[in-house]
């Protein structure tokens, strides 16, 4: 057995698909910074080691950016109704 290269289940060595997502396991990912064929499910580029994260629709992204902006927005917002050190 292996590991979907998406779903990350256990498939059959010879399958061509995936039985639980449907996907096919020779899928690539092309690194956008250096432009290699990584294998699909790659969290890393093989030559300049870019980061990537797959979505559930395939396409690699930069992992973390929009997580990291809904938590920023959020600490903001809770930071603004504080009172701060106002001297009145």
């Amino acid at each position: 057995m292996r590991q979907c290269s998406f779903c990350h289940k256990e498939v059959p060595e010879d399958s061509a698909f995936c039985p639980f997502c449907g996907r096919k396991q020779d899928e690539q990912v092309t690194c956008p910074h250096c432009g290699v064929k990584n294998r699909a499910g790659s969290h890393f580029c093989s030559r300049c080691g870019y980061a990537f994260k797959v979505n559930p629709e395939g396409a690699s992204t930069r992992p973390g950016n929009e997580t990291n902006k809904k938590w920023l927005a959020v600490i903001l917002a809770a930071a603004s109704h504080f009172p701060g050190d106002s001297k009145e």
